[in-house]
Protein backbone atom coordinates (compact mmCIF):
# COMPACT_ATOMS: atom_id res chain seq x y z
CA UNK A 1 0.00 0.00 0.00
CA UNK A 2 2.82 2.39 0.81
CA UNK A 3 4.43 1.53 -2.51
CA UNK A 4 1.18 2.30 -4.33
CA UNK A 5 0.77 5.59 -2.59
CA UNK A 6 4.26 6.87 -3.10
CA UNK A 7 5.23 4.80 -6.14
CA UNK A 8 4.48 7.66 -8.51
CA UNK A 9 6.85 9.92 -6.53
CA UNK A 10 9.53 7.26 -6.74
CA UNK A 11 8.97 6.94 -10.50
CA UNK A 12 9.23 10.69 -10.96
CA UNK A 13 12.39 10.99 -8.90
CA UNK A 14 14.37 8.15 -10.50
CA UNK A 15 15.34 9.90 -13.76
CA UNK A 16 16.58 12.98 -11.88
CA UNK A 17 20.23 13.25 -10.87
CA UNK A 18 21.34 14.69 -7.52
CA UNK A 19 22.04 18.00 -9.30
CA UNK A 20 18.39 18.22 -10.27
CA UNK A 21 18.95 17.57 -14.01
CA UNK A 22 16.73 15.05 -15.72
CA UNK A 23 18.70 12.17 -17.24
CA UNK A 24 16.44 12.14 -20.31
CA UNK A 25 17.36 15.73 -21.20
CA UNK A 26 20.34 16.64 -23.30
CA UNK A 27 23.22 18.05 -21.28
CA UNK A 28 23.54 21.81 -21.30
CA UNK A 29 25.65 23.03 -24.24
CA UNK A 30 29.02 24.48 -23.35
CA UNK A 31 29.21 28.31 -23.51
CA UNK A 32 31.35 28.13 -26.67
CA UNK A 33 28.52 26.31 -28.52
CA UNK A 34 26.24 29.28 -27.97
CA UNK A 35 28.84 31.72 -29.30
CA UNK A 36 28.69 32.94 -32.92
CA UNK A 37 31.22 34.84 -35.05
CA UNK A 38 30.67 38.49 -35.94
CA UNK A 39 32.88 41.16 -37.47
CA UNK A 40 32.97 44.48 -39.27
CA UNK A 41 35.20 45.30 -42.22
CA UNK A 42 36.38 48.67 -43.49
CA UNK A 43 38.40 48.47 -46.68
CA UNK A 44 39.52 50.45 -49.70
CA UNK A 45 40.91 49.47 -53.05
CA UNK A 46 40.45 49.55 -56.78
CA UNK A 47 37.06 49.36 -58.47
CA UNK A 48 36.07 48.68 -62.07
CA UNK A 49 37.20 51.21 -64.68
CA UNK A 50 40.04 52.43 -62.36
CA UNK A 51 37.74 53.89 -59.73
CA UNK A 52 38.39 54.17 -56.04
CA UNK A 53 36.38 51.53 -54.18
CA UNK A 54 35.29 51.82 -50.55
CA UNK A 55 33.56 49.00 -48.70
CA UNK A 56 32.03 48.91 -45.22
CA UNK A 57 30.36 45.70 -44.05
CA UNK A 58 29.01 44.20 -40.85
CA UNK A 59 28.70 40.40 -40.69
CA UNK A 60 27.04 38.29 -37.99
CA UNK A 61 25.70 34.79 -37.51
CA UNK A 62 21.89 34.60 -37.91
CA UNK A 63 19.41 31.71 -38.24
CA UNK A 64 20.04 31.58 -42.02
CA UNK A 65 23.83 31.48 -41.64
CA UNK A 66 26.15 34.44 -41.87
CA UNK A 67 24.37 37.63 -42.89
CA UNK A 68 26.24 40.69 -44.08
CA UNK A 69 25.01 44.24 -44.47
CA UNK A 70 27.36 46.13 -46.76
CA UNK A 71 27.77 49.61 -48.14
CA UNK A 72 29.90 49.94 -51.29
CA UNK A 73 30.98 52.94 -53.29
CA UNK A 74 32.84 53.01 -56.60
CA UNK A 75 33.91 56.61 -57.09
CA UNK A 76 35.45 58.20 -60.17
CA UNK A 77 38.43 60.47 -59.61
CA UNK A 78 37.33 63.06 -62.17
CA UNK A 79 33.58 63.78 -62.01
CA UNK A 80 32.97 60.58 -63.99
CA UNK A 81 30.25 57.99 -63.40
CA UNK A 82 29.82 56.58 -59.88
CA UNK A 83 28.10 53.56 -58.39
CA UNK A 84 26.99 52.86 -54.84
CA UNK A 85 25.13 50.04 -53.16
CA UNK A 86 23.41 49.12 -49.93
CA UNK A 87 23.20 45.32 -49.89
CA UNK A 88 22.05 42.47 -47.71
CA UNK A 89 23.95 39.22 -48.34
CA UNK A 90 23.72 35.67 -47.03
CA UNK A 91 27.18 34.13 -46.73
CA UNK A 92 28.84 30.81 -46.07
CA UNK A 93 32.20 30.79 -44.32
CA UNK A 94 34.93 28.34 -43.45
CA UNK A 95 35.34 27.64 -39.73
CA UNK A 96 39.07 28.40 -39.75
CA UNK A 97 40.68 29.96 -36.72
CA UNK A 98 43.49 31.95 -38.39
CA UNK A 99 42.32 32.04 -41.99
CA UNK A 100 38.64 32.51 -42.79
CA UNK A 101 37.01 32.60 -46.23
CA UNK A 102 33.42 33.56 -47.01
CA UNK A 103 31.27 33.65 -50.15
CA UNK A 104 27.95 35.42 -50.40
CA UNK A 105 25.15 36.76 -52.56
CA UNK A 106 21.99 38.70 -51.85
CA UNK A 107 19.91 41.69 -52.86
CA UNK A 108 20.86 45.36 -52.98
CA UNK A 109 19.56 48.83 -53.63
CA UNK A 110 21.91 50.36 -56.21
CA UNK A 111 22.43 53.96 -57.32
CA UNK A 112 24.34 54.67 -60.53
CA UNK A 113 24.92 58.07 -62.06
CA UNK A 114 26.44 59.32 -65.28
CA UNK A 115 28.87 61.71 -63.61
CA UNK A 116 28.80 64.79 -61.43
CA UNK A 117 28.51 68.50 -62.03
CA UNK A 118 30.65 69.61 -59.13
CA UNK A 119 30.75 68.15 -55.66
CA UNK A 120 27.82 65.85 -54.76
CA UNK A 121 25.59 66.93 -57.67
CA UNK A 122 25.02 63.72 -59.67
CA UNK A 123 23.80 63.84 -63.25
CA UNK A 124 21.12 61.36 -64.33
CA UNK A 125 20.97 59.23 -61.16
CA UNK A 126 19.28 55.84 -61.53
CA UNK A 127 18.13 53.79 -58.54
CA UNK A 128 17.48 50.09 -59.06
CA UNK A 129 17.73 46.64 -57.51
CA UNK A 130 20.88 44.58 -58.04
CA UNK A 131 22.47 41.25 -57.20
CA UNK A 132 25.50 41.76 -54.91
CA UNK A 133 28.25 39.12 -54.86
CA UNK A 134 31.18 38.89 -52.47
CA UNK A 135 34.23 36.74 -51.77
CA UNK A 136 36.09 37.62 -48.61
CA UNK A 137 39.25 36.29 -47.03
CA UNK A 138 40.33 37.27 -43.52
CA UNK A 139 43.67 36.58 -41.92
CA UNK A 140 42.90 36.68 -38.20
CA UNK A 141 45.88 38.18 -36.38
CA UNK A 142 44.12 37.74 -33.05
CA UNK A 143 40.70 36.85 -31.66
CA UNK A 144 39.35 40.35 -32.45
CA UNK A 145 41.55 41.77 -35.23
CA UNK A 146 42.39 40.76 -38.78
CA UNK A 147 43.24 41.85 -42.31
CA UNK A 148 40.69 41.36 -45.06
CA UNK A 149 40.89 40.95 -48.81
CA UNK A 150 37.47 41.34 -50.43
CA UNK A 151 36.36 40.92 -54.00
CA UNK A 152 32.89 42.32 -54.66
CA UNK A 153 30.53 42.82 -57.54
CA UNK A 154 27.03 43.93 -58.36
CA UNK A 155 24.96 42.76 -61.30
CA UNK A 156 22.12 45.11 -62.19
CA UNK A 157 20.16 46.29 -65.19
CA UNK A 158 22.04 49.55 -65.70
CA UNK A 159 25.78 49.12 -65.14
CA UNK A 160 27.48 46.18 -63.43
CA UNK A 161 30.46 47.04 -61.24
CA UNK A 162 32.94 45.43 -58.90
CA UNK A 163 36.27 45.81 -57.21
CA UNK A 164 38.98 44.43 -54.98
CA UNK A 165 39.67 45.95 -51.56
CA UNK A 166 42.15 45.46 -48.73
CA UNK A 167 41.19 46.47 -45.21
CA UNK A 168 40.82 45.90 -41.50
CA UNK A 169 38.40 43.47 -39.90
CA UNK A 170 37.39 43.94 -36.26
CA UNK A 171 35.11 41.66 -34.26
CA UNK A 172 34.97 38.26 -32.62
CA UNK A 173 36.33 35.60 -34.98
CA UNK A 174 36.33 32.57 -32.69
CA UNK A 175 34.90 31.53 -29.34
CA UNK A 176 36.63 32.57 -26.14
CA UNK A 177 38.64 29.92 -24.33
CA UNK A 178 36.59 28.06 -21.70
CA UNK A 179 37.18 29.11 -18.11
CA UNK A 180 38.91 26.22 -16.34
CA UNK A 181 38.40 27.77 -12.92
CA UNK A 182 42.07 27.46 -11.87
Amino acid sequence: MLLRRFGFLLALSLPVTPGGRCLAQDPAPPPSAMWHPRWATLSAGLGTRSRTALLLSATAHTPVGLTSLRLVGNFARDNGPNESELGLLVMRATPGRRLRAALGAGIALVAVDDGTAGYFHPLNRHTLVGLPLEAQGIWCLGREFGLSLTGFGNLNGRRAFGGLTLGLALGAFWAPEPDTGS
